[in-house]
Parts: C-alpha cells; sequence; structure tokens
C-alpha cells in the first residue's frame, strides 16, 4: 500500500506538471538531480509521519489510518524575484491539494506554505501537503 501511495501522488504531480507545461524541472525523493545553474526546479517527497489502528476485529476486517506529508521544495535562483516561486508554489498547490487519489484513496488537505529563504545558491520555498488513507489489514 506505501508504493500505491507514492506512485499515486507522484503520478499525479508528474501528469500536472506535463498537461500545464510548468516550466520547471520536477525530481522525487531519492532521485539524484544536479540542477542547472540558474534554472528553477521542485523536489517533490511523500513521507509517511504517523498511523492509528481504527478498528477492531478479524484479519482483512481491520482499518488502520495511515498519515504524512507531501512536500514540494521548490527551488529558483537567487536575485530572479519571487513570481517564479509562486508560479510554481500555486502549481504544487493545484497538483496536490484537496484531491483523493484512486489507486491508494489517499486524501490530501490544506497546505502550508513556507517560504525557507536563501538555501545554498537558491531561494527555496516549501508546500506542505497533509495526506492520510485507510489500510484494511
Amino acid at each position: 500500500m506505501i508504493n500505491n501511495a507514492r506512485k499515486d501522488v507522484y503520478n499525479a504531480i508528474n501528469a500536472y506538471w506535463v498537461a500545464n507545461s510548468v516550466g520547471s524541472d520536477l525530481v522525487f525523493a531519492n532521485e539524484a538531480y544536479d540542477p542547472a545553474t540558474g534554472t528553477p526546479w521542485v523536489r517533490a517527497t511523500l513521507s509517511h509521519t504517523g498511523g492509528s489502528q481504527d478498528s477492531l476485529g478479524g484479519v482483512n476486517n481491520r482499518k488502520f489510518l495511515r498519515s504524512g506529508n507531501i512536500i514540494a521544495q521548490v527551488f529558483t535562483p537567487l536575485d530572479s524575484g519571487l513570481s517564479a516561486s509562486d508560479v510554481l508554489t500555486e502549481a504544487a498547490l493545484a497538483a496536490l491539494e484537496g484531491l483523493t487519489f484512486t489507486l491508494s484513496n489517499i486524501r490530501t488537505y490544506g497546505a502550508s506554505i513556507n517560504e525557507i529563504g536563501l538555501d545554498n545558491g537558491w531561494y527555496q520555498v516549501n508546500v506542505d501537503v497533509p495526506f492520510e488513507y485507510d489500510v484494511l489489514k
């Protein structure tokens, strides 16, 4: 189920990037990437942070809740203004916020936007989208 959750989220953001011709490279967690100087880019990561058992019952009839965050790290060149960062932040919100994904039944909720600022030669903004999904075991 964990892998289905990642597939759902990563496929959705990738499909949004392609369909809307978003002007940046998109990379995912655990993917090596050497960004070109002056070219904006975004890294998407799905991280599980919690869980609980929501029902009792026999095997394959117990409901467990998994939760976590999808983080889209937006990187834009320093001294280029905030417009490109804002456009990519809006794209990440549109691709991930307030959705239900079909393969894993992930539900996403309202995002937080965290302007990190200067980071190793880039201006960074993190879009943090909470999610949860149910698993029967």
